[in-house]
């Protein structure tokens, strides 16, 4: 879609589908939302005047459906036959090549995460003296493996060396709660 810097009800142009569209700005954080050029009966915005006289965009506030009455404005992005152009993948980008990208960063760090997780087993099991530890005293173990690594280790991988720990400590557990997950739908 264009930049929304045309007059708040002038007409503008969808850039995906070409149709014609109107800008206003959502009443919980100001930004810019595209509209169908006409109000509907189902739509679902009501549009208001801007406090701001130096924005001349008015505001576009959600409408409850019991307080639902006459003709409302409906978002563009529900109508648009190609709002999916407009959407973020949830993985990589919008091409091959991104996507090819997101793939090989996901499994550098899955190895990354797996060799962690070995260093934090060996180091929680050096700290029991040599008993082989459970998945809960190698979470309690990563505060200190964290800092002797002198922040080398980003925090936010937690979740991936928990999960590789957790793999490596109970096999046959992790490996039927990955065979549920398959059955239910989910991603292991």
């Amino acid at each position: 879609m264009n930049a929304p810097g045309v007059e708040p009800l002038g007409l503008d142009e969808c850039s995906g589908c070409r149709r014609s569209i109107r800008w206003a700005v959502t009443a919980k954080n100001r930004k810019p939302i595209p509209l169908d050029p006409v109000p509907v009966e189902s739509g679902t915005l009501r549009l208001e005047p801007n406090p701001d006289p130096s924005d001349t965009r008015r505001i576009a506030s959600y409408v409850r459906p019991e307080e639902r009455v006459g003709k409302l404005w409906m978002a563009h992005h529900g109508t648009c036959p190609v709002v999916e152009k407009f959407r973020k993948p949830a993985v990589g980008g919008h091409t091959p090549a991104e996507q090819a990208l997101a793939r090989l960063q996901l499994q550098a760090a899955e190895i990354e995460a797996e060799r962690l997780a070995d260093e934090l087993i060996d180091l929680t099991r050096k700290n029991l003296g040599g008993r082989f530890p459970t998945y809960l005293e190698c979470r309690l173990e990563w505060p200190a493996f964290c800092a002797a690594r002198k922040g080398k280790v980003d925090r936010r991988a937690l979740k991936l060396v928990s999960a590789a720990a957790l793999r490596k400590i109970h096999p046959k557990e992790t490996a039927m709660g990955d065979q549920a997950a398959a059955r239910h739908g989910a991603q292991p």
